[in-house]
C-alpha cells in the first residue's frame, strides 16, 4: 500500500491501543489477546468478544431507570479509574465505546485515542504522539471543554496539561446525563464553532426539567461531573463512582453540598449584574433627575440581595466549606496516588535498576515506599496496598498478595471510613476464598462488609448480592454446606426481585449457576442439574446458543450428568460443547482447556467402570484429552495457575487408570510441589492433588508411602486428613477420599482394626 501521513498516523494510533489495552486488567475493560500484521501487511488485533448492547441501547432497554443507570455508571467509572491508576486517559469515552454484556457488566472499548502521562506530562509508549498539534481528536458531543479549547478551560494549566483524568470524568458525566434524559447536555448540532461555544459556555438544561420525578441527588452528581472548569469537577473517577453509590444508598453526597455553595455565589453575582444593567438603562432614559432615585432604589435592592446571600452563606457555609475541604483533600490524595503509580510505570530504568528489570522487583520497591510517602495519608495508602495485592495475585505470588492486602486493611481501618473499610474487608475475604481457600478467615470479613452494605444499599443491591455469594463460598470452604446453600439461595431470591426482566434474567444466569455449584459440593446432584439447566435455558434465550456464557452453563450441566452416572449423555454434551467452543473461541482458549479436562474426567470414569476388559479405548481418549487440557492451561494461564494444577491432577488420574503408573506419579509429584509452594501445604488444591498421588502409590503397591502421604510424618509431610477435616469437616469430599484410600491401604497391610476405623470415616455423614 501507499504509505501516507494519514495511514502512518492510523498505524501509530493502532499500535498505541495495542500497547495500552494489553496492560489493563479489569472486568470493565475489554481484554486484548493478540496483535500483529498479516502477510499482506495489514495490522490486526484480537480482542475479547463482547456480545451485548451499547450503553445508549442498554439505557433504553432499562427504560432509563435512574437507580439502574446510576449503578451502571458507577461501574463504568470504576473501570475508568482502573485505567487512570495505570496512567491511561481514554479521551474518547462515549456510549458506543461502552458495551453492556449479558451479565450487565459494562466493558470499555477503543483506547485508540488514549494518552499515557509521565510525571513531566509528556506522553510515553514508543515515543509517539497520536494527533497533530492543534487537532481535536475524539467525539465532539462527549468532549470536555479543555479538549476543544484547552487554553480556555483553566487558568492554571497550559495546553499540554489541560487534558487529564478529569477529562474522562466529564465524558462519564455526559453519559450519565444522556442515559438519564436521552439528550446531550450541550447542543452540538450546528457548525463546529457553535458546538465548541456550547461545550465551553452553555449551561445544560437541569435534568429535573427533562426527567420527571428524578431525585435531586442525581442532578447534583451530574452537575459536578459536567463542570466546565476541571478544578470544579470530581477529583477522580473513583470519587464520581462513590457519589453515585451514595445516591443509591440514600447517603449524603459531596456533590450536593458543593452545588449549593456554588449556587449561592452565582446568585449573588447575578443580582449584581442585573443591578448594573438596570442602572445603565435608566440613566439613558431618565437623565440626572432619575439618577438619585435609581441610586437609592439600587442601594436598597443591593442591601436586600446582600442580606439574602449572607443568609444563604450563613446556612450553607459550614457544610459547603466542609465539602470543599473534602474535595481538596481527595484531590491531593488522588494527585499523590496518580503520581506514585506513574513513578511505578516509569521505574524500570536499566541505568538505575540493572538491565533485566522485572515487574516483581518494581512492585516490591513500590511496596517499601508506601509507608514513607503516605505515612499521614491512610486512605491513599490503602488504595496503593490494594493495587499491589492485586498485582502480586496476578503474578501468582500469593504470600505477598496476602501481605499487601493485610496492609491495605490496616490502612483502611485507620481512615475511619466505613465504606472504605467494608470494601477492603470484602476484597480481602474474596482473596482468601478464591486464592487461599481459607473460608474460616474470610467469613468474619465478609460478614462485616455485608453489614455495612446492607445498611447503606439494601438487601437487593448488587454489592450485597456479592456479599451473599462470597459468604456462601466461605461457608462452603469450611464444609458448612447447608449454611452455604442458604446464602447462595439468598442470591437467587434477591436476583429474582430485579427489574426489568432482562436484567433479572442476566443476574439469574450467574445466581443459579453458583447455587448449583454449592449443591454439587453438597452431593445434591439432581438439584444442581436443575439449576444448571435453568442457567442454560436463560442463557440460551437471552444470549445465543454459542455465547461463551451459554457454553459454560452447558459444560456445568454435563458435570452434573457425570455425577448422576449419566456419563454417556455427559460425554455427548461435552463433545458438542467442545466443537462449538473451538469454532467460536479458538482451539487454545482457556475455556476449551476446561472442557477438555471435564471430558477427560468423564472418559476416565467410563474406563474405570468398564474394568480391565473394556477400559483400553476410553483410557487412551481420556489421557489424550487431559494432555490437551494441561497444554492449553500451561500456555495460556501459566504453570502455577490453579486450573493448570487441577488439570495436571486429572492427567495423573487418567494415566493411573490407563495403567501408566510411573508417569502418573511424576505428574502428581510435579503438581503437588508447585501447589504446596504457591498455595501452601494445606490449601484445598494441594490436598486434592495429595489424594490423586496417594491413589497412584496405592496402585503401585506402595501402601506405606500412600499412608504417610496422607497422615504425614516427621520429615515434614503434613497430616492432610487432619487439615481437610479441620477446615471443612469430616464430610469434605477430599477427607472422605483420603479415608477410603487409608482403609484400603491398611487392609492390604493386614491391619484390619485400622482398616475398619478408616472405612467408617469414609462413609458420608447422614444428611438431616
Amino acid at each position: 500500500r501507499e504509505y501516507t501521513d494519514e495511514n502512518d498516523l492510523a498505524d501509530r494510533r493502532f499500535q498505541r491501543e495495542v500497547e495500552l489495552v494489553a496492560n489493563l486488567r479489569h472486568p470493565g475493560i475489554v481484554r486484548l489477546f493478540d496483535s500483529g500484521r498479516t502477510a499482506e501487511g495489514r495490522s490486526y488485533l484480537v480482542m475479547e468478544f463482547v456480545e451485548g448492547l451499547s450503553l445508549d441501547d442498554w439505557a433504553v432497554s432499562v427504560k432509563r431507570d435512574a437507580p439502574t443507570i446510576a449503578a451502571m455508571l458507577a461501574r463504568i467509572a470504576d473501570a475508568v479509574q482502573h485505567a487512570h491508576q495505570r496512567g491511561v486517559i481514554h479521551r474518547d469515552l462515549k456510549p458506543s465505546n461502552i458495551r453492556v454484556d449479558a451479565e450487565g457488566q459494562p466493558r470499555v472499548l477503543d483506547f485508540g485515542l488514549a494518552k499515557v502521562l509521565t510525571p513531566d506530562a509528556r506522553e510515553i509508549g514508543s515515543g509517539m504522539t497520536i494527533s497533530r498539534a492543534g487537532q481535536f481528536m475524539g467525539s465532539l458531543p462527549f468532549a470536555a471543554p479543555e479538549q476543544v479549547a484547552p487554553s480556555a478551560s483553566s487558568s492554571t494549566t497550559g495546553p499540554l496539561q489541560a487534558v487529564d483524568t478529569r477529562t474522562d470524568v466529564y465524558a462519564v458525566g455526559v453519559m450519565l446525563y444522556y442515559t438519564l434524559s436521552g439528550r446531550l447536555p450541550c447542543d452540538v448540532s450546528g457548525d463546529v464553532a457553535s458546538a465548541i461555544a456550547a461545550i465551553t459556555t452553555a449551561t445544560p438544561t437541569p435534568l429535573h426539567k427533562l426527567v420527571a420525578g428524578l431525585p435531586e441527588p442525581n442532578e447534583a452528581v451530574a452537575a459536578i461531573a459536567l463542570a466546565k472548569v476541571p478544578d470544579e469537577r470530581y477529583a477522580s473517577a473513583a470519587d464520581f463512582a462513590a457519589d453515585l453509590r451514595n445516591v443509591l444508598a440514600g447517603e449524603p453526597i459531596m456533590a450536593q453540598r458543593q452545588t449549593a455553595w456554588r449556587t449561592a455565589r452565582r446568585r449573588l453575582r447575578r443580582y449584581r449584574i442585573a443591578l448594573s444593567l438596570g442602572l445603565i438603562a435608566l440613566l439613558a432614559v431618565g437623565g440626572l433627575a432619575a439618577f438619585a432615585w435609581v441610586q437609592r432604589n439600587l442601594a436598597e435592592r443591593e442591601r436586600a440581595a446582600a442580606e439574602l446571600a449572607r443568609a444563604a452563606e450563613a446556612e450553607q457555609r459550614a457544610s459547603a466549606e466542609k465539602a470543599l475541604d473534602i474535595a481538596r483533600t481527595r484531590t491531593r490524595q488522588q494527585d499523590a496516588f496518580n503520581a506514585f503509580l506513574t513513578s511505578i510505570l516509569a521505574a524500570p530504568q536499566p541505568g538505575m535498576m540493572g538491565r533485566d528489570v522485572k515487574m516483581v522487583d518494581v512492585l516490591r520497591r513500590a511496596g517499601g515506599d508506601v509507608p514513607v510517602k503516605f505515612a499521614n495519608d491512610p486512605l491513599t495508602a490503602a488504595k496503593m496496598y490494594g493495587v499491589l495485592a492485586a498485582s502480586f495475585r496476578q503474578l501468582g505470588i500469593m504470600d505477598e498478595a496476602v501481605k499487601y492486602m493485610d496492609l491495605a486493611l490496616d490502612s483502611a481501618r485507620k481512615t475511619g471510613r466505613e465504606v472504605t473499610i467494608a470494601d477492603t474487608e470484602f476484597n480481602k475475604g474474596q482473596l482468601l476464598n478464591q486464592v487461599m481457600g481459607d473460608g474460616k478467615s474470610s467469613e468474619p470479613l465478609i460478614r462485616s462488609a455485608m453489614e455495612v452494605r446492607l445498611r447503606r444499599a439494601g438487601p437487593d443491591s448488587e454489592d450485597v448480592r456479592q456479599c451473599y455469594g462470597e459468604l456462601g463460598t466461605s461457608l462452603q470452604l469450611q464444609g458448612r454446606l447447608d449454611e452455604a446453600l442458604e446464602w447462595f439461595a439468598k442470591v437467587v431470591q434477591s436476583a429474582e426481585r430485579i427489574t426489568p426482566q432482562a436484567e433479572r434474567d442476566r443476574a439469574m444466569i450467574v445466581a443459579a449457576n453458583n447455587l448449583a455449584g454449592a449443591q454439587m459440593s453438597a452431593g445434591r446432584f439432581e438439584e444442581a442439574l436443575g439449576n444448571y439447566q435453568r442457567a442454560f435455558d436463560l442463557a440460551t434465550a437471552l444470549l445465543t446458543p454459542e455465547h461463551p456464557n451459554t457454553l459454560v452453563a452447558r459444560l456445568n450441566r454435563a458435570r452434573a450428568l457425570v455425577r448422576l452416572n449419566r456419563t454417556p449423555e455427559a460425554i455427548s454434551e461435552l463433545r458438542a460443547t467442545l466443537a462449538i467452543q473451538q469454532r467460536v473461541l479458538g482451539a487454545d482458549h482457556p475455556q476449551v482447556g476446561a472442557t477438555w479436562n471435564h471430558l477427560a474426567g468423564a472418559l476416565s470414569a467410563v474406563a474405570e467402570a468398564a474394568g480391565a476388559t473394556g477400559a483400553g479405548e476410553r483410557s487412551a481418549e481420556s489421557v489424550e484429552a487431559a494432555r490437551q487440557a494441561v497444554s492449553i492451561a500451561r500456555a495460556k494461564l501459566g504453570p502455577e495457575a490453579r486450573n493448570t494444577l487441577a488439570f495436571a491432577a486429572t492427567l495423573a488420574t487418567s494415566l493411573r487408570r490407563a495403567g501408566s503408573l510411573a508417569e502418573s506419579l511424576v505428574q502428581a509429584d510435579e503438581a503437588l510441589a508447585v501447589s504446596a509452594r504457591v498455595f501452601g501445604p494445606t490449601h484445598p488444591q494441594t490436598l486434592a492433588i495429595r489424594v490423586v498421588r496417594a491413589e497412584t502409590l496405592l496402585a503401585q503397591g506402595e501402601r506405606r508411602a500412600a499412608i504417610t502421604g496422607l497422615l504425614g510424618d516427621d520429615a515434614g509431610t503434613p497430616d492432610s486428613y487432619a487439615a481437610a477435616t479441620a477446615a471443612r469437616g469430616p464430610g469434605d469430599p477430599d477427607a472422605l477420599a483420603m479415608a477410603s484410600i487409608l482403609s484400603r491401604a491398611f487392609r492390604a497391610l493386614g491391619d484390619e482394626a485400622a482398616a475398619s476405623t478408616w472405612s467408617t470415616r469414609a462413609q458420608p455423614p447422614a444428611r438431616p
